[in-house]
């Protein structure tokens, strides 16, 4: 509802943030519904999605001398390399042994998650599945597999070890039996060349002894460091701990992967309430609807002197729309009479100045409710005491009669302006003796040369000199140019403006015609404004309105009336009259 054209009047700005806030207010219903409406897309996303879960096993890879060429190097695990073994052929075809299942391992393979944490010795292994419990089944599997393989490896690593030692052993052992019975034997031999006194023979089979005893010392030496090899070789294979070790199995997942959803639920809703105020700003900036005080103000660069609220379907036509004169006793009736008589109280300001006496009532469009508000504001001046005149010159459509209930094109203004008579006639309303009403008479073919005529101005002038008021209801502005002509011719203007239909546009567009031709304008009315009424079951605005008399506004007050011909004594009949001016 932001005004655009003020941006190009003096000192006008940007809207401010009370502007927008305001948008939002009024627009609370678009922000409501698009928070609304994400919060159900939200709740339709969460539920179409497919649930997905995942689980995860630690599995901690220690140093092993496997691969190493000297056993007792423990060396430090290539983890990239680990990761790969656990995502390869071998490692899967064993889980899926694990898993006793017949499907593929080369698809587990593939869908099996594997990385090592930095700074540590350990491997994370994951997978997704559909099921929970499947997700926690093949995470296991290949862990167990895994760590299997590896301790396996460490075990195989230590047996091959200690079997060629053993064998060593064995070979060393034959040899010193062997040795043993060569030393015997060349002993032999050495006492029986003695005997026989055969020198050659004994250095010969000495210096072949001597060999033989130093082969077997050497062996010896090293069947004890084989002993002692196989020994220590035991112990590491004993007291290392294991090439790999399940630290923390797949536990069976709970919630399934993604957001929760409470969280989804909670972004609808945020995403929804952003797109709802964003929406308000636009709507606002775009809205071009004059539907406040504020912006008809704005457009008509004229205070807004009366709000009056829907009078409801029953009462928008014919005479129960002359609620002045109801003795309908309903609250939506009452706040009605209120406001004619707030928009009373204003009119009767501009009076007390004294440069105002002559009032035309227009529109920007039809049945925005100008007729209602003419005859309503007549009937609420003729109770409070002052003499009114009220002159039907919306003579293409007249609504006046249909209001007062008199007879719709019986002789009126337009027989007395087109020179069909010399005296004007009139209807007096019973009950209201303070009240006259020119009918607007049968529909002429020139309303517009008949208004701006001089007799019509002569006519103004001097039915002003005789009353207090004089109200002259016209054709809408933007239907023909009626109004303007007369516009001219009266101290002010009073624009009736819908609520709910009105745009600032239209009323710019009025404004500027009646600058044109010189009017004044002294105020606009508010028709159909709704917001004075309140929010649902809101009663602060309702007040005794029960105990109130709504015929308490046709008492007759003549104390301050003005005298003239138009104003006769109580017992003027209420048919149409002709009086001379």
């Amino acid at each position: 509802m932001m005004y655009e054209a003020d941006r190009f009047e003096s000192g006008a700005g940007s809207a401010s943030l009370e502007d927008y806030i305001e948008s939002i207010k009024s627009r609370w219903w678009l922000v409501v519904s698009l928070a609304l409406l994400g919060l159900l897309a939200a709740l339709l996303i969460y539920n179409a999605r497919t649930l997905t879960y995942r689980a995860a096993a630690t599995v901690l890879v220690n140093p092993t001398p496997v691969g190493s060429t000297n056993p007792a190097t423990l060396d430090r695990p290539n983890l990239d390399r680990e990761v790969e073994v656990i995502v390869s052929d071998e490692v899967a075809q064993a889980a899926a042994i694990l898993l006793e299942t017949d499907e593929d391992p080369l698809q587990l393979r593939r869908d099996i998650e594997a990385s090592f944490i930095p700074a540590s010795d350990i491997i994370r292994i994951e997978f997704v599945a559909g099921e929970p419990e499947r997700a926690a089944e093949v995470v296991n599997a290949f862990a167990t597999s895994y760590v299997s393989q590896r301790v396996e490896a460490q075990a195989n690593f230590y047996t091959t070890r200690l079997n060629d030692l053993a064998t060593q052993a064995g070979t060393l052992s034959t040899s010193l039996t062997t040795l043993a019975e060569q030393i015997a034997d060349l002993d032999r031999q050495i006492e029986i060349a003695r005997a026989a006194n055969n020198t050659g023979d004994v250095t010969s089979l000495t210096s072949q002894r001597t060999a033989a005893f130093t082969d077997q010392q050497s062996a010896s030496a090293q069947l004890r460091i084989n002993q002692t090899a196989a020994a220590e070789l035991e112990v590491r294979r004993n007291s290392e701990s294991p090439a790999a070790t399940v630290i923390k199995q797949a536990l069976l997942p709970t919630l399934p992967q993604g957001l929760s959803r409470p969280i989804y639920l909670t972004a609808g809703l945020v995403l929804g309430l952003m797109v709802g105020i964003i929406a308000a700003f636009l709507s606002s900036r775009l809205d071009r609807s004059a539907d406040n005080e504020v912006e008809v103000t704005r457009a008509l660069r004229a205070p807004v002197m009366g709000s009056i609220p829907n009078l409801g379907f029953r009462n928008s036509r014919g005479s129960s729309a002359l609620v002045m004169v109801s003795d309908q006793k309903t609250v939506r009736l009452y706040e009605a009479r209120e406001a004619y008589r707030r928009l009373r109280a204003a009119v009767e300001f501009l009076l007390k100045s004294g440069e105002t006496r002559t009032i035309l009532i227009t529109s920007a469009h039809p049945s925005e409710g100008k007729s209602v508000t003419s005859a309503n504001l007549a009937v609420a001046l003729a109770t409070s005491g002052s003499t009114v005149v009220l002159v039907n010159a919306d003579m293409r459509r007249p609504s006046l009669e249909q209001l007062f209930g008199t007879e719709i094109g019986a002789p009126g203004l337009s027989t007395y302006l087109g020179g069909l008579t010399d005296e004007l006639p009139y209807v007096r309303i019973p009950e209201l003796p303070n009240l006259v009403l020119v009918p607007a008479g049968p529909s002429p073919s020139n309303p517009g040369e008949l208004l701006n005529s001089p007799r019509f101005q002569s006519l103004v002038k001097e039915i002003s000199e005789q009353t207090d008021v004089l109200i002259i209801d016209t054709p809408p502005m933007g239907a023909t140019a009626d109004s303007a002509a007369v516009a001219q011719m009266v101290d002010g203007v009073l624009v009736v403006v819908d609520a709910k239909s009105a745009s600032t546009g239209d009323l710019a567009l009025v404004r500027g015609d009646l600058d044109r031709v010189g009017a004044n304008v002294v105020g606009a009315v508010m028709n159909r404004d709704s917001a004075r009424r309140g929010g649902f079951m809101q009663r602060r605005n309702r007040y005794a309105y029960g105990k109130v008399d709504a015929r308490k506004d046709r008492v007759t007050n003549s104390g301050s009336g003005r005298s003239g011909p138009l104003f006769g004594s109580d017992d003027t009949p209420a048919a149409p009259e002709k009086v001379r001016i």
